[in-house]
Parts: C-alpha cells; sequence; structure tokens
C-alpha cells in the first residue's frame, strides 16, 4: 500500500462506510506517454464518480469527476477538480486529504452532493 491509499483509506474511506458509495483502484501502466505506475482510487455510484489520480514516481496527484467508472482512465478523467476553488493550497499531501475531507463533508451536508456526485 502506497502513501496516497493510506491517506484515501484514513481520509476517504468515509465515503463507503457513511454513503454507500463503491471504491475501486486501478493501476495503469503509463499516462499520456508516461511509463510507470500510474494508479486511479475511484468512488462512485450509478450518478456518477470522484477519482483521484496518482503517478507515483512524479508523487503527482489530480482530481476529477466522470459519468461513470470505467477501466479507460482518460474516461475517468473527464473533468479536472480544481481544488483550490474549495479548500485553501497545502503542500503536504496529509493536509491536502484532510481539506478535502472536510471540503467532501461540507459539500454533502449542503448540497447532498460532493463535486456534483449525488450521493
Amino acid at each position: 500500500m502506497n502513501k496516497i491509499e493510506k491517506l484515501i483509506n484514513k481520509y476517504l474511506n468515509f465515503l463507503v462506510t457513511d454513503f454507500n458509495l463503491s471504491y475501486k483502484l486501478q493501476k495503469f501502466n503509463e499516462f499520456k506517454g508516461f511509463c510507470g505506475p500510474v494508479y486511479a482510487y475511484s468512488f462512485y455510484n450509478d450518478k456518477g464518480c470522484f477519482t483521484i489520480h496518482y503517478i507515483a514516481q512524479r508523487d503527482e496527484i489530480g482530481f476529477y469527476k466522470s459519468k461513470n467508472i470505467s477501466p479507460d482512465q482518460n474516461l475517468l478523467m473527464e473533468n479536472e477538480i480544481n481544488l483550490t476553488e474549495y479548500i485553501s493550497p497545502a503542500f503536504r499531501k496529509s493536509t491536502i486529504f484532510k481539506r478535502l475531507s472536510a471540503s467532501i463533508r461540507n459539500q454533502i451536508r449542503n448540497k447532498k452532493s460532493f463535486f456534483g456526485l449525488y450521493i
């Protein structure tokens, strides 16, 4: 288990336990010409999908929403989410995930959805 997966389990597992979203981890061998392990951590239901995309060797993460879960990473990354619209910037990944968790909880409480994904 890599460090991002540990943070996802710590801060976002409530999406599965409290809101019955499904969770899927997919591993890809390349992304846009970059060879190396690329991971997609997706939370989804029949109304949409929220994916955290992680390029391990670069230690880069991205956040995306799509209409469905898919084995095609390009479809998973249909719409990038600009996190700075929801949380203040942070350098430490643990801080990002902690703030992300709080933002998602607030969105669900106020709108019954997060990033357009209805619960």
